[in-house]
C-alpha cells in the first residue's frame, strides 16, 4: 500500500521538520536531505573515533580529510610492521639489517635464501647415488604419481563439462523474454511489479490492477519512494 500524506507527516515529525502546508513531495524531498544529512554526521562521528584511536588530531578536518588521514596513518603503521617483520626473519637468517631500508632487507634475504637452497642442492647431489632396489620403489612412485594426475584430470574435464551444461541452461533461463512493464521515476531509475505480485491492488479504497497502475506516474511514484514490497529496481 502507497504511503498517505499523514505517513510522511508522521515520519517528517520524528525527524524534526516542520510539516506546515506541505504536500507529499514536499515531505518526501526533505525527509530524503534529513536523513542524507544525519548519515553524514553518523560518517563524520565514525571517522573521528576511528582517527582518534589511531592518534590523529581531528580538529578542524572534514569527513574527506579524515578519511585521507586515516588512510596515510594505517599505511605508515602497515609499513612498520612490515620492516620489523623482515628484521626478524633477516636475523634469524643471520642478516645484519642496521641501516638498511625495507627494500634492502628484503634483497638480502632472497639472496641469502638462494644461497641457503644453492648449498642444499650441491650437498643432495654429493649424496650416494641410490640402490636398483631404491630406484624401483621411486620410478613406481613415479608411475603412480603420473596416473593419478591423468585419472585427476578426467575428473576436472568431465566436470568441466557438466558445469558448461549448467551454465548453458541457466543462461537460456535468464534469456527468456520477460514482457513486464517497466517504469521510470523522474531520477531515470527503472521498476516493475515483482512476478510475485498480485493482480491489483488497494489503491485508496479502490481495487486497480497493476497493469493500470504502472501507467499511472502519480501512484508509481508513491509506491517507489514508499519502498512497496510488491516493485522492484532494474538495475540492467
Amino acid at each position: 500500500m502507497a504511503k498517505k500524506l499523514k505517513d510522511y507527516q508522521d515520519e517528517a515529525q520524528g525527524l524534526g521538520i516542520d510539516i506546515t502546508d506541505k504536500t507529499i513531495n514536499e515531505l518526501r524531498s526533505e525527509i530524503k536531505s534529513k536523513k542524507a544529512e544525519i548519515k553524514s554526521a553518523e560518517d563524520l562521528t565514525k571517522a573521528q573515533s576511528e582517527a582518534e584511536t589511531l592518534g590523529i588530531d581531528v580538529k578542524g578536518l572534514d569527513i574527506e580529510a579524515l578519511n585521507a588521514a586515516i588512510e596515510s596513518k594505517k599505511s605508515e603503521i602497515k609499513e612498520k610492521e612490515d620492516l620489523i617483520k623482515a628484521q626478524e626473519e633477516a636475523e634469524k637468517l643471520g642478516i645484519n639489517t642496521e641501516g638498511l631500508g625495507i627494500n634492502e632487507i628484503l634483497s638480502a634475504i632472497g639472496s641469502k635464501k638462494s644461497e641457503l637452497d644453492n648449498s642444499k642442492t650441491q650437498e643432495l647431489d654429493r649424496k650416494e647415488e641410490p640402490s636398483p632396489i631404491v630406484k624401483k620403489q621411486i620410478e613406481a612412485k613415479r608411475l603412480r604419481d603420473q596416473n593419478r594426475k591423468l585419472q585427476k584430470k578426467k575428473e576436472q574435464e568431465l566436470e568441466a563439462k557438466a558445469d558448461d551444461s549448467k551454465s548453458l541452461a541457466e543462461k537460456a533461463k535468464k534469456d527468456k523474454k520477460d514482457n513486464r512493464k517497466v517504469f521510470t521515476d523522474d531520477r531515470g531509475l527503472k521498476f516493475r511489479f515483482k512476478k510475485t505480485a498480485p493482480k491489483s491492488l488497494n489503491i485508496d479504497g479502490r481495487s486497480i490492477p497493476v497493469k493500470e497502475i504502472i501507467e499511472d506516474k502519480e501512484i508509481m511514484l508513491e509506491l517507489v519512494y514508499g519502498n512497496s514490497n510488491f516493485i522492484e529496481q532494474i538495475y540492467s
